[in-house]
């Protein structure tokens, strides 16, 4: 019986790994311009930090963690989003202690048990970053800019933000049983799952998809009337900072996220190429988690992109990715005696960074040629008993079929020349 990849789960094969690396070059660059610093988390955590972090009545984890039991009888849980297992880390290294904000991203892989559909899979991708040890909204501001400065580095266009804020954890306290109250008098419009999420955790209800409780979110009182001061303040002040930066957003009145750590700012940006599942990224404030996690009070914020569902709607917009690198050389030697001479040619190409193959394989000069063909190959190099004896190779270019003689000696210096002129 042929074994297959586990539902839910996806080969990348070339030239999908090339769009992959190109969108991955361009966050990396970003964040860079940015001032952000990497950072690598394990892909198994103890599921405890999810429980603690994420909330124990999130469908999240209650439905859809990995989680299991090792050998050493631990809880385990394979990671379903990044921001706990970096503030996990942020605590236990004391990045706290260093001066400045802590400003890390990530690219990874995630897990969540939920239904395969496009762009969701168990195991999927992001692209994401904190800003740790800071209040302010212009933080806020920032990501964002630094989101559409991305978001225009791979021609993504059409797309939306969502803006709201849920307040700080006392408004969302009182936010909370606002909800209740009014909720309660429609409880019967709630589906079934909602009806139980309404004592339980009525911000899930804002959050759910299914028709009934849409219509009932929508004549609900928006949470931005609900907002202390300062954190109406603090909305106001990062809606002038978008504005400023000329990051175009919407007001959301009622959108929440999905996890319960998030304060304050809440955002999420959809494509309507993309249909039901139409995020393309999201993210917001938490202050408190540092804090829930065993450190100081501290405030931070950050956002995911889902890689998948990004490709998704480049495709959908038909955007087209830069190629892989081309293979620059294709070595073919005429006759079987001559194989450790082109051997000798190639390991001295390979040692000069130009991209070469040779094919052990002893197939004919016919078979080869349509070998370097098929790959892509932007020059044949031919080497036979008249080459050898003149210290010489053929240089055939695939594209205009033009040959030449190259000195061997002179060889890689005059292919580094033509290939630095091609890339200019």
């Amino acid at each position: 019986m042929q074994i297959k990849a586990l539902r839910g789960t996806t080969d990348l094969l070339p030239p999908a790994v090339a769009h992959w690396q190109f969108v991955e070059k361009q966050a990396r660059d970003m964040f860079r311009i940015y001032g952000f610093k990497e950072i690598r988390t394990p892909l198994l955590e103890e599921t405890l930090l999810f429980t603690r972090a994420i909330g124990e009545t999130t469908d999240l984890v209650e439905k859809q963690m990995y989680s299991f039991t090792d050998r050493g009888e631990r809880n385990i849980t394979l990671r379903p989003e990044g921001t706990a297992p970096i503030i996990r880390a942020y605590l236990e290294h004391h990045l706290d202690l260093k001066p400045g904000l802590a400003r890390l991203f990530y690219v990874g892989p995630m897990f969540r048990a939920e239904r395969p559909q496009a762009g969701r899979s168990r195991q999927f991708h992001q692209i994401g970053a904190e800003v740790i040890g800071s209040y302010e909204a212009q933080v806020d501001a920032e990501a964002l800019s630094l989101l559409r400065h991305f978001f225009e580095r791979v021609s993504l266009s059409g797309y939306t933000v969502h803006l709201n804020s849920l307040g700080c954890s006392k408004d969302k306290k009182e936010i909370g049983l606002t909800l209740q109250k009014t909720l309660e008098k429609n409880k019967d419009a709630l589906c079934a799952e909602c009806q139980e999420r309404l004592h339980r955790n009525v911000y899930r209800i804002l959050d759910c998809k299914k028709k009934e409780c849409r219509k009932a979110v929508e004549t609900l009182p928006s949470l931005l009337e609900k907002l202390c001061p300062d954190c109406t303040t603090h909305f106001e002040t990062l809606k002038q900072y978008l504005t400023h930066s000329k990051v175009p957003f919407v007001i959301a009145p009622h959108l929440v996220r999905g996890l319960d750590y998030y304060t304050r700012t809440a955002f999420e940006i959809t494509h309507p190429l993309l249909g039901a599942q139409d995020a393309v990224g999201a993210g917001g404030r938490y202050d408190g988690l540092v804090e829930e996690l065993g450190g100081e009070p501290t405030g931070a914020f950050g956002f995911s992109i889902g890689f998948e569902r990004l490709l998704l709607a480049l495709e959908a917009q038909k955007i087209s990715f830069e190629e892989e690198s081309p293979l620059e050389i294709y070595i073919i030697p005429v006759g079987e005696n001559l194989l450790k001479i082109a051997y000798e040619i190639l390991h001295s190409l390979r040692k000069a960074g130009i991209s070469s193959l040779l094919d052990f394989e002893k197939k004919s000069l016919k078979a080869q040629m349509r070998l370097a063909n098929h790959l892509k190959a932007r020059r044949v190099l031919l080497i036979g008993e008249d080459e050898v004896r003149e210290k010489r190779v053929t240089l055939k270019e695939m594209g205009s079929g033009k040959e030449r003689k190259v000195s061997q000696d002179r060889l890689v210096e005059e292919l580094l020349k033509e290939i630095g002129k091609e890339k200019r």
